[in-house]
């Protein structure tokens, strides 16, 4: 698709911007239900009366969220980074945002490296929408996250790591079992087969999951319950959603009405040829849920996001058996597209989709702002270098009143500072630095097209800029008002970091002495010796374009 960039297209007669948004996200193949879509209505195979239904395009999808977010007042730039740091890097230096919306999942085919991208965020000192490396790598790692959660209290099903066969006989886990990849998320590798009901079957889930996705398997007791999930906004204090139910009925294609697993399969969450595909339904808030069962899976929730460090959204995935609350798993950075779980959620709260994308950006921009605490600029980061330099009694008003000069231009906020090479780099690939941006020498040797090089998803989009005028005023959030409303702005949402969650007394001893914490071995050592490290990037990874790819789902 090709837009123009929101600069040019917005007309929002004289009203202000919120700030400067860039979406990045991450595409390098096709999109499925794009080529599914092309090649027109087909009947189901196990019911040829049946057409498979059209599922919404990677490009509807962004060109939705674009539109939801310049409805919002904000000015909008859309890049797919297509797995190339040059393109990420290139796309920040050339747009200048005040805040990235940050929708990269997965970088080099690899979901570990989600976290990598918000790293290169951070140390490009760019504000971002959602949770920072430490959260998202935490939660990438199933394992490590029932580790924090059990550590803090918090009920979660008896669970294992499965990292090599055979599995020992006498794990003290009570079946059925269901078997997942340790570090996969979007339910990849849940199938029904993956619930479990004896040893030989446990041990053959176990090697399929090694096989296949080449890493350990997470083995918990599976808990056959009301699946609820519970979305959370903001920070200081988060709020919790109108919670969200999945409701599961197979009974179309179980005449015999047998026992299957009530899960949310690979299949039934994004493939519309498969039987699973139909056998779920959302319900929003649920149906005959007890008030003080729904107010503890709310405060569970609450205190879910804040053990393992979550910022701006997130959802928790629970069961509930015989009224006992049990934590499946924590999703940093949940799907935002309007139709997901997180957004049904938000629309139950009052809010549109533009309200909810905009509550969410204004969390990051908040962050970029100096002037929240003019204090706090300039302030040297080493105690005793401070007392060195200003002597101990007037320190905090010498330097508090002296920031560096580079501090008094608010533009300054956001805009990354990189070495003179991958400057010059970048310029030769049609990317302006910051210093070129008033140089009228640059600008006619550059011609009119400077920031399209590599810019162009963002400024005239190839397939992924989207987007049309919208001026709807929005109620202004906040994110530290006392409660959990995010109705009134302040300057201030969003700029503290969330802080953890300390353990009840009585919940830490019950977890000290749980099957689970009284593991033979040191769990954490030996999850760490599976994780990938980070690639090494040369300057020759750098240098020239990247190939181009299309576009598609993120």
């Amino acid at each position: 698709m090709g837009l123009a960039s929101a600069s040019a297209r917005r007309e929002d007669g004289g009203m202000s911007s919120r700030g400067r948004v860039l979406v990045l996200w991450n595409q390098v193949e096709e999109d499925i239900y794009e080529k599914w879509r092309d090649e027109g209505p087909r009947p189901l195979a196990w019911d040829p009366s049946r057409v498979v239904p059209d599922v919404g395009t990677v490009d509807e999808e962004m060109g939705a969220f674009i539109k939801a977010l310049e409805d919002a007042r904000f000015d909008v730039e859309l890049v797919n980074v297509e797995d190339s740091l040059d393109r990420a890097i290139g796309a920040i230096r050339l747009h200048r945002p005040d805040a990235i919306f940050n929708l990269v999942e997965f970088f080099n085919d690899d979901q570990i490296q989600e976290a990598y991208i918000a790293g290169l965020f951070e140390m490009m000192n760019v504000p971002f929408t959602g949770n920072r490396p430490m959260n998202l790598a935490t939660c990438q790692n199933k394992f490590r996250t029932k580790l924090i959660l059990e550590a803090a209290g918090l009920p979660t099903a008896e669970f294992m790591l499965a990292k090599k066969l055979p599995v020992p006989m006498d794990h003290g886990l009570t079946y059925p079992l269901i078997v997942k990849p340790a570090f996969e998320d979007a339910s990849g590798g849940i199938e029904k087969d993956s619930v479990v009901h004896n040893h030989l079957a446990l041990e053959a889930r176990v090697a399929y999951v090694h096989k296949e996705f080449e890493m350990p398997a997470l083995v918990e007791e599976y808990v056959d319950g009301r699946e609820i999930h519970a979305a959370v906004l903001g920070n200081n204090p988060p709020e919790v959603l109108p919670l969200f139910e999945m409701e599961f009925d197979d009974s179309e294609f179980n005449p015999n009405d047998e026992w299957r697993p009530q899960i949310i399969s690979y299949r039934a969450k994004w493939d519309p040829h498969s039987k699973d595909f139909y056998t779920m339904d959302a319900v929003v808030p649920p149906e005959d849920l007890d008030p003080a069962l729904a107010s503890e899976i709310r405060r569970i929730a609450r205190e879910a996001y804040l053990a393992v460090g979550c910022r701006d959204y997130a959802r928790v995935d629970m069961r509930i058996e015989d009224d006992e609350i049990y934590i499946l798993e924590v999703n940093p950075n949940p799907d935002l597209v309007d139709g997901a779980a997180f957004m049904l959620c938000a629309s139950a709260s009052g809010r549109s989709y533009s309200e909810t994308l905009g509550a969410i950006a204004d969390l990051a921009i908040a962050r970029g702002k100096p002037a929240l605490d003019p204090k706090k600029i300039g302030k040297p980061t080493d105690t005793l270098l401070l007392e060195h330099e200003h002597g101990k009694d007037d320190t905090a008003a010498k330097v508090y009143n002296e920031p560096p000069a580079h501090y008094s231009d608010p533009a300054h906020v956001g805009e990354p500072e990189l070495d003179d090479d991958l400057d010059a780099e970048l310029r030769d690939h049609g990317v302006p630095s910051a210093d070129d941006e008033n140089d009228d020498d640059y600008e006619d040797e550059a011609g009119d097209d400077s920031e399209g090089d590599e810019g162009d998803e963002g400024d005239e989009g190839d397939e992924g800029d989207e987007g049309d005028e919208g001026d709807d005023s929005l109620d202004e959030e906040s994110d530290d008002s006392g409660d959990d409303s995010l109705d009134e702005e302040s300057d201030d949402s969003g700029d503290e970091e969330a802080a953890d969650v300390a353990p009840r007394a009585e919940d830490s001893d019950a977890a000290a002495s749980s099957p689970a914490a009284q593991r033979a071995d040191d769990p954490m050592a030996d999850i760490e010796a599976t994780i990938p490290t980070a690639p090494a990037f040369t300057d020759a990874d750098l240098a020239g374009d990247s190939e181009s790819k299309t576009d598609g789902e993120s």
